[in-house]
């Protein structure tokens, strides 16, 4: 069976609407909503309530004289009951937690060898403009 879901699109709108149990993806354009809604059941093993999709043809575009055309596509907008999850898509809370590890690693010792290196280029380059 071919794969009529292509990939995940990651987007801030995307992650807004994540959190309200609605999740979009990129689909083969000759796909309809209930191969796409049977696909999403498949590999997430979710509860699908509804999918709107709309398509999305490819712009024109000219280089040097050549008139070439963009990909057409088709976007699916995926909503899933309450109960259901996908975890591709992160919520705030990840983020929060991803931002406080982040943070953490900047109090490593490692970090200052690497502040010593910038200052040591600064003296470097203000001995040369006195030169």
């Amino acid at each position: 069976m071919k794969t009529r879901v292509i990939k995940p699109v990651i987007s801030e709108k995307s992650f807004q609407q994540a959190s309200r149990g609605k999740y979009s993806f990129l689909v083969g354009v000759s796909t309809n909503k209930m191969q796409i809604k049977d696909e999403i059941e498949k590999i997430f093993k979710v509860n699908v309530i509804s999918v709107n999709t709309f398509k999305k043809l490819g712009k024109v575009k000219k280089t040097k004289g050549v008139v070439g055309k963009r990909a057409d596509f088709k976007k699916a907008i995926v909503t899933l009951d309450a109960k259901s999850k996908i975890d591709l898509f992160e919520t705030e809370e990840n983020k929060s937690t991803k931002k406080e590890k982040s943070r953490s690693k900047v109090d490593q010792p490692g970090s200052e060898k690497k502040e010593n290196k910038k200052d040591n280029k600064d003296v470097s380059v203000s001995i040369n403009k006195n030169k």
